[in-house]
């Protein structure tokens, strides 16, 4: 079927916004402990693109025996593989992490895999993950991030 322009143009391009539940996790969760004051998120596909948002703040964390890095799940969908580097967004929002001489954070999607991971960086330090010695109570996550489905 061909479609001029006009009719194109009265389709819409982006989906309805859809509802996500973002969780807040470790790589080994033990007894770690979490009560949201705010969990929040939604997503648009666009063909096989998805465009995720989120709001998370927390008004207790508690580490207990939990390690590893801090983790986001619950993205809707799994996310493509890349032969090098990763899928990543941004935060509009982040507080509650203490990483000294990093002064960049960004959320990075884990190939193959519906996870976040937050990631830091800093002039004249390597590329890291922010994990359980970072974090302190409260903490707000608010941010997107932009990934191809697998």
């Amino acid at each position: 079927e061909r479609v001029g322009l006009m009719g194109m143009l009265s389709r819409p391009l982006v989906g309805p916004a859809v509802p996500w539940t973002p969780v807040i996790s470790l790589d080994t969760p033990g007894t770690l402990a979490v009560t949201y004051a705010t969990q929040w998120g939604e997503y648009y596909r666009i063909g096989n693109l998805i465009l995720a948002y989120f709001n998370i703040s927390t008004s207790v964390f508690t580490v207990g025996t939990g390690t590893g890095n801090i983790l986001i799940s619950g993205l809707p969908f799994a996310a493509k593989a890349v032969t090098s580097g990763s899928w990543s967004g941004s935060f509009s929002i982040l507080s509650g992490i203490t990483k000294a001489s990093y002064t960049q954070f960004q959320p990075r999607i884990i190939q193959n895999t519906q996870i976040i991971r937050v990631s830091a960086s800093g002039s004249g330090q390597a590329g890291t993950n922010v994990a359980t010695a970072d974090l302190g109570s409260p903490q707000t996550y608010q941010g997107s991030i932009t990934y191809p489905v697998a």
